[in-house]
């Protein structure tokens, strides 16, 4: 069951050479207090797969879809005279209602959600305008990015994963004959490799435990570095990664050297049978030395910040561009405070 219907799809138009969405406008909605059962048959009748809660001044409050009746009525036998309130999906996710089908797909992928809501000024404190689906959006659009994405999430080992990363630079082909900007295609191909090291880390900690190899009780982050860090990667490049993972006592330290350096060392590899060649300056997670914890890694950013050297300047140029790929985010957060910190120092200098 789908929102749009064949006819909608002339909803669909170019504007300047972007493709912009006119979302549904004539949305199923209801309040808060209207039973299951209630909503359950409005959306029957209208044949859509979603139905939208709002309060007394059409302010969007919850969303119910298909998903919810099965996963929330049916499989935890919720009741159907309850109000739908006990199944609703809330806050609501908004967009703007003049958001291009760029805007839309990134969104989706980011957020990992199916509807978006529109609303007057695309935030969920203003009256509702439209909906529109991941399914629609997409059958619009032409391509599946965030179908790769689930797909890739979902892969069972390195060889299928190999292969879905690979239909990913078909996208590539398809986007720049469209005429596609490439920021878009950038932002796509980010969520794409982020989803792909996702997995390649998952098989990692999978093979280690298998392998018997102590984890240690210690939070970790792999880095993307250069343009990946910064988003920018297009084509399949080489490798600049790093892990940092949380400062441990003396006792944890072996333990965690070796589990973190095989992880890098799995991941590594991975990533080159999925087409990411080496780089040829080691900088890898796989590199004893880019795979440390907090304190060393301040360490380096310090004497990199304060010492003037060649090397110094090679290295800012790669690690300052970081960002979390995978893990705890916040330890790639507290990395960039410290450099921001650092910087705002010496700029006081002069």
């Amino acid at each position: 069951m789908h929102l749009f219907k064949n006819e909608d799809v002339t909803k669909f138009m170019t504007q300047e050479d972007i493709l912009i969405v006119n979302p549904i406008e004539n949305v199923v909605t209801c309040s808060k207090e209207t039973l299951i059962r209630e909503a359950a048959q409005m959306m029957k009748a209208r044949r859509v797969g979603s139905i939208i809660i709002t309060n007394n001044e059409n302010i969007p409050i919850g969303i119910v879809t298909d998903t919810d009746f099965a996963r929330k009525v049916v499989a935890d036998n919720i009741s159907k005279t309850l109000p739908n309130s006990k199944i609703m999906s809330s806050p609501v996710y908004t967009i703007e209602s003049n958001a291009t089908i760029s805007q839309y797909i990134i969104k989706m992928i980011k957020l990992k959600v199916k509807h978006l809501v529109v609303t007057e000024d695309g935030t969920a404190e203003t009256p509702l305008v439209g909906i529109a689906s991941e399914h629609d959006v997409l059958l619009m659009h032409g391509n599946d990015p965030a179908i790769l994405v689930k797909r890739l999430l979902k892969s069972r080992n390195v060889k299928e994963l190999a292969k879905i990363r690979n239909r990913a630079d078909k996208l590539i082909v398809n986007y720049l004959r469209q005429e596609v900007s490439i920021e878009f295609i950038t932002d796509i191909m980010t969520e794409i490799n982020d989803a792909l090291i996702h997995q390649a880390i998952n098989f990692g900690v999978k093979r280690l435990e298998e392998e018997g190899v102590e984890k240690p009780d210690l939070k970790f982050c792999w880095l993307s570095l250069g343009s990946e860090g910064r988003g920018e990667q297009l084509l399949r490049t080489d490798q600049d990664n790093a892990i940092v993972y949380e400062n441990s006592t003396e006792e944890e330290a072996p333990i965690a050297e070796a589990y973190f350096l095989k992880l890098g060392e799995y991941v590594v590899d991975t990533l080159v049978k999925c087409g990411f060649s080496l780089c040829n300056g080691e900088i890898m997670a796989r590199n004893p030395k880019w795979t440390q914890p907090m304190s060393v890694w301040k360490s380096y950013f310090y004497k990199w910040i304060t010492v003037s050297e060649p090397m110094a300047l090679m290295h800012s140029s790669i690690f300052f561009d970081l960002r979390s790929g995978y893990g705890d985010s916040e330890l790639a957060e507290e990395l960039n405070r410290y450099i921001l910190d650092y910087i705002d120092i010496d700029r006081s200098l002069f």
